[in-house]
């Protein structure tokens, strides 16, 4: 062969790579970007919660994030739990099996069913929850009438989490993106007209954001239910066919299911302490910051929960096809994605901190500390992708054991600790608290993103032996 003409091979080569880059990159966003829109749907919702509160009065700002975050605590347990539905239809989808998608997807909705009739009292004793905070009588009432009535959306957040991951795990995302869209439109409008009495109905201050957004809320999650139950939708998975309980698969769904469940909640329940417990005894002008900046930051990681999600349909789609390096191939450019748009989230909070907060509330005392948080927040921007998309990863491959305990571990033996520490004794006020999290955020990202290198979720098997008709080869990538 002469020496002087190139090896065809090798020429060939870096073609072949950034063509399989490319289609792994397609992958990955065409299943992420719809889901970032329906991810975001309910943490909109609560943003424009938040931003028309806050030019109804500064007595209403305050209210709705501390309220918000102790009702989200109950709500992020059923949407933890009935969300890991997606890993049993990805991986049911990846095996062949696509009646199984709808079977789980059915005892989703079960489980939320029974979760709403369970949270009926906790709504009954709002008083008492907000009473115990120490906030002042005229907010704690206020705090009450929002809780409430976003409580009684348990089932039809459970119904949404299934709903949504059945969508998603089969590979249309589009759907609950649409659903979502019409939902937040929708939101906008029963929103302005509850809160501030327009179009002829009421004025209801902070219970017409609550009421709006629970009406907005059920209607995203019944059009998810009738696309589930559209004839072409049933005559693929017979979706009509298996709406029953089925205790096995409820069983397996909910052992699966409940670590990431009661994870999302005592991670939220942390916050919640985080808000009411310590930014909260620091007056109203801080708490009604804390609360801007918990909305902004809130929206503003909505692309990486999105990238959590897909990446979940990914890996499991891909375990369940037998394909384990298809399956962490997604997983790290996902997280590579995530990282470098949440940096450029972070320079953003630095760059216009100010605007930003005075978008919502013009007060001298919120924006100087409102900027200042969203420094804190901009530092711990890249750790909180990388935690968020690792633990997608490990939730498509069933591993939700390992983070569960971690993030309970951090939240409740760090973040609050360390953020009393610094907040009070120390006397860092709100700047300590941040800190706090920012080392608390950078912790979990890290273990979580060892934890998948490791590779110990491929010896997890969350059938449990029930492999009806398993293909035994893999299909090709």
């Amino acid at each position: 062969m002469d020496p002087t003409r190139p090896d065809p091979s090798r020429a060939s080569a870096p073609p072949r790579l950034l063509i399989g880059a490319w289609r792994d990159l397609r992958e990955v966003l065409g299943i992420a970007f719809p889901v970032i829109v329906a991810m975001a749907s309910h943490t909109l919702m609560t943003f424009v919660d938040t931003r028309m509160l806050a030019g109804y009065g500064k007595n209403e700002l305050a209210a709705v994030g501390a309220a918000g975050a102790v009702a989200f605590t109950i709500i992020a347990f059923m949407f933890g739990t009935a969300g890991c539905t997606s890993t049993f239809v990805s991986q049911s989808m990846g095996r062949g099996m696509p009646q199984e998608c709808s079977r789980y997807t059915w005892q989703g909705m079960h489980f939320g069913i029974y979760a709403q009739a369970a949270v009926i009292p906790v709504m009954l004793t709002s008083t008492w929850i907000f009473a115990a905070f120490g906030h002042e009588p005229q907010l704690q009432r206020l705090e009450s009438i929002y809780f409430e009535i976003r409580l009684a959306h348990v089932a039809g957040t459970a119904a949404y989490a299934a709903l949504s991951s059945f969508f998603q795990g089969i590979g249309r995302p589009i759907v609950p993106m649409y659903a979502a869209l019409v939902a937040n439109l929708f939101n906008v409008l029963v929103n302005y007209a509850f809160i501030f009495g327009k179009f002829g109905a009421p004025e209801l201050g902070i219970g017409g954001a609550a009421l709006g957004t629970l009406i907005s809320s059920y209607l995203q999650s019944g059009l998810l239910l009738l696309a589930f139950l559209w004839k072409p939708t049933h005559e693929e998975f017979r979706t009509r066919s298996h709406p029953h309980l089925d205790l096995g698969r409820l069983r397996r769904l909910l052992r699966i299911g409940v670590p990431s469940g009661l994870n999302f909640m005592l991670d939220v329940a942390s916050w919640a302490v985080f808000t009411n417990i310590i930014i909260g005894r620091l007056g109203r002008d801080i708490l009604a910051a804390n609360n801007v900046c918990h909305s902004i930051i809130g929206l503003s990681f909505m692309p990486a929960v999105g990238m959590n999600k897909g990446v979940t349909v990914l890996v499991g789609q891909y375990i369940g096809r037998k394909n384990i390096r298809a399956a962490k191939r997604r997983a790290y450019l996902g997280i590579g994605l995530a990282m470098c748009y949440m940096v450029f989230m972070g320079l953003v909070f630095v760059i216009f901190r100010k605007p930003i907060i005075r978008f919502f509330r013009t007060e001298e005392t919120i924006v100087q500390a409102g900027a200042t948080m969203l420094i804190l927040a901009a530092i711990f921007q890249a750790f909180d992708a990388l935690g968020i998309v690792s633990i997608g990863a490990l939730r498509g491959a069933g591993d939700t054991h390992f983070p569960a305990v971690v993030g309970v571990a951090s939240s409740w033996g760090i973040l609050l600790p360390l953020g009393y520490v610094l907040t009070f004794p120390m006397g860092w006020g709100y700047v300590g608290a941040w800190t706090a999290a920012a080392v608390h955020i950078a912790i979990i990202g890290s273990v979580l993103f060892w934890r998948f290198s490791s590779e110990a979720w491929r010896k997890i098997d969350i059938f449990h032996g029930h492999h009806p008709d398993v293909p035994d080869e893999p299909p090709p990538e």
